[in-house]
C-alpha cells in the first residue's frame, strides 16, 4: 500500500510467489481515491478495499497471504490481516512494522533471531506472539 496526501489516491498491490524459490508469479495492482479517512488503529477500513481489488485481479490464488500490517496482534485484536483473511477466506498472516501491543526482551540484531513476546489477556501458549527482525 501507499498513498498520496496530495491526491488522497491510494496504490495497492499483490504479489504472487513461489515457494521456496520466491519466483514471482503475477502480480496485480489497483490505483483508486481513498474512500475512508486517515484513523490510526482503523487502517484496514482504509486499506482493505483497495487490497480486495487487487485480489479480484489475480489468476492464481495464492496459498496464504502475508500481508504488511497487524493481525490478532492489534490492539483491537483484528488488525488488517485478520480482515483480509476473513474476506479473502484465505489463511493470512500479519507482518506487522511496528510492535502495537504487549512487550518483549531485547531481540538479537541477526536477520532471523527470534524472541517471544507477550500481549495483555493473551494465555502464555498464544502461538502468535514472536518478534523476528528482518
Amino acid at each position: 500500500m501507499a498513498y498520496s496526501k496530495r491526491t488522497h489516491r491510494v496504490y495497492a498491490a499483490m504479489v504472487v510467489l513461489r515457494a521456496p524459490s520466491f519466483e514471482v508469479v503475477e502480480t496485480a495492482e489497483v490505483v483508486r481515491r481513498a474512500t475512508f479517512p486517515y484513523i490510526p488503529g482503523l487502517l484496514s477500513f482504509r486499506e482493505v478495499p483497495p487490497l480486495l481489488a487487487a485480489f479480484e485481479r489475480l489468476k492464481t490464488i495464492p496459498d496464504v497471504v502475508v500481508c504488511d500490517g497487524q493481525g490478532l496482534a492489534h490492539p483491537r485484536r483484528f488488525g488488517l490481516a485478520c480482515h483480509l483473511g476473513l474476506l479473502l477466506d484465505v489463511p493470512t498472516v500479519g507482518c506487522g512494522k511496528t510492535r502495537l501491543i504487549g512487550t518483549h526482551r531485547p531481540v538479537g540484531t541477526l536477520r532471523g533471531a527470534r524472541r517471544s513476546g507477550r500481549a495483555p489477556g493473551w494465555p502464555p501458549s498464544s502461538s502468535h506472539r514472536a518478534i523476528v527482525p528482518t
